[in-house]
């Protein structure tokens, strides 16, 4: 069986391959080795613990590289109080946790605004077309 040492090892080696993968362009794949880092930290230290969060961290950053921001969402949204317990509610980290996460909702704000204000316009300019044409 594995000592703690040789299990922060392989958790160390999951990030910086999904590292390398992220730099190649292999964001998929770069997000499953990072699910793999976060549910071995989990394990190893916990949710609350900095080597999970890191992990956690780098999966939302990938997220918000592939347009998922609803994905991004689901992960800000369960980091953001862990690192508030980790390090502090005001502290640097978790202020910037927080900021991506209301960031990420404000983005899908928009798009749902933007989508309710598209369907207005189409149903005006029915109207329209309807009235004047017909």
């Amino acid at each position: 069986m594995p000592d703690a040492s040789e299990h922060s090892e392989f958790i160390r080696q999951q990030i910086v391959a999904g590292d390398r993968l992220r730099t190649l362009g292999e964001r998929d794949s770069a997000i499953r080795e990072y699910a793999r880092a976060v549910e071995a930290a989990e394990l190893q230290y916990g949710s609350d613990h900095l080597v999970t969060l890191e992990a956690a961290e780098r999966i939302s950053d990938t997220f918000t590289e592939l347009r998922r921001p609803r994905d991004a969402l689901m992960m800000l949204a369960w980091m953001a109080p862990a690192a508030g317990r980790t390090f502090g509610a005001h502290s640097l980290q978790a202020t910037r946790i927080e900021s991506a996460r209301r960031a990420a909702v404000a983005h899908r704000r928009r798009r749902v605004w933007t989508a309710i204000a598209l369907g207005a316009l189409c149903c005006g300019i029915a109207v329209i077309i309807w009235e004047y044409v017909l």
